[in-house]
This record gives structure tokens, C-alpha cells and sequence, in this order.
């Protein structure tokens, strides 16, 4: 025990451990990290992106993208009826097998979140391919689903609104704005269908709307 060779295997024993133990604490550390910041960035029910992650890597994406790229906003049609009549174990199923049918359709680099509740988005970089044709291939599929809860078919349709880059810039919040607004006119010209946001259908629906105030004013002029 006092040879000098047994002095020197015990303290190479000693910093050994030390180092295995330091290395364990560090890696138990960076899981117990990353798992966390994976949580705080993912949806609970579906795994998708949630809003906070989806908005944040968007904008950093967007950032370098050219006039290819697009966002989308998809609101599935009239969904708190199917959790009023099926119930929300039901809406539950719904939303998981909606996630499927869009992620299977979508290219590999897009971006995927919820928003919240019902409502979706996507962003498609430039070269994933048209953004129209894909998002109404989405629209198709999810229509064509045959999603089931308890051997009961619970029918589905999506109403989708795409702003490109092209058209608006690659600011986020006028992106997303653009394609909300998309989706309001997609849902008034009957919903179950994509609609592609355009300068010239927003001066359209202005002039409409002034058309429809200046008629009730006059109506109101004449009644009194």
C-alpha cells in the first residue's frame, strides 16, 4: 500500500471517476436542456411547432427568403361543431390525424404550427414547389379523409389563405395579416378551398365596402 506505483493508480482511479462523474452531470445537464427547450417549443397535442416556436423560426427564415417563398393560414371549417356533436375526445383525434394529412403533404423544409385552437399555419421556402398547387392539395386531402373516433367518421373540411413574399415582403406580421386576410375571403366564398391573396382583390373589397356604407347611408337619409 505505501509503494509509490500504488499511491499514483489510486489517484489515477480518483480523477478518473472524477471526470466520469463531472462528464455525466454535464450530458444529464444538455439532455435535461434540450428536452426542455424542445417542450417549450412544441405543441402538446398534435407535436407540431406551437405558435411561439412557429413565429420565431418563420421570421428567421423569411428573413433570407426570395420572392418564392409563401405563408399560409389554415383554419379548420366550423370546428366547434364537431366538438359540440362528437364531442372533444373527438375534436382531439381530429386535430392529431388533420397534423398527419398535412404533414405527409407538405415538402420537407416547410414550417408547421398550430396557432391555437383550430388554427394552423405553414410557410413554404422558396423552391418547395407552387404554393397554390400544394395547399390545395392539402385542402383536397383533408376533405377526402376518412377520419374515425370510436367507428364514427367525423367529416372535415379546411379553409386556407396564402400571402407570398413576393406580393407583401417578407415582414411576418404583413404576412400572416395578408394571408388572414385570405382566409376571411376564402371562408365568404363558401369555405373548403384556398385563396390566394392579391393587392387588386384588397381594392376590390374596399370598394365594396365603401359602395355598401355610402348605400346605407343613403337608405338611412331617405327613411328619415
Amino acid at each position: 500500500m505505501a509503494a509509490p506505483w500504488w499511491k499514483i493508480s489510486l489517484l489515477e482511479i480518483f480523477f478518473n471517476t472524477m471526470l466520469m462523474a463531472i462528464s455525466t452531470v454535464i450530458l444529464i445537464k444538455d439532455r435535461s436542456e434540450k428536452l426542455h427547450r424542445v417542450a417549450s417549443e412544441t405543441d402538446v397535442l398534435t407535436g407540431i411547432a406551437n405558435r411561439r416556436a412557429f413565429v420565431e423560426k418563420t421570421k428567421n427564415a423569411a428573413i433570407g427568403s426570395d420572392t418564392g417563398a409563401a405563408l399560409a393560414v389554415l383554419d379548420l371549417d366550423h370546428f366547434k361543431k364537431i366538438n359540440d356533436k362528437y364531442g372533444h375526445a373527438a375534436g382531439d383525434t381530429a386535430l392529431i390525424d388533420f397534423v398527419n394529412i398535412v404533414t405527409k403533404c407538405l415538402p420537407r423544409k416547410a414550417l408547421f404550427g398550430r396557432m391555437g385552437g383550430e388554427e394552423f399555419a405553414v410557410y413554404l421556402p422558396s423552391g418547395s414547389g407552387e404554393p397554390l398547387d400544394i395547399l390545395e392539395k392539402v385542402c383536397k386531402q383533408v376533405a377526402e379523409s376518412n377520419i374515425q373516433h370510436n367507428s364514427t367518421h367525423i367529416p372535415l373540411t379546411l379553409s386556407i389563405g396564402i400571402a407570398t413574399i413576393e406580393a407583401v415582403g417578407n415582414n411576418f406580421d404583413t404576412l400572416f395579416a395578408s394571408a388572414d386576410r385570405a382566409l376571411y375571403l376564402a371562408k365568404q366564398e363558401g369555405r373548403n378551398r384556398v385563396k390566394l391573396f392579391s393587392h387588386t382583390e384588397r381594392l376590390r373589397e374596399m370598394f365594396n365596402q365603401q359602395n355598401n356604407l355610402a348605400e346605407q347611408q343613403t337608405r338611412s337619409i331617405q327613411a328619415s
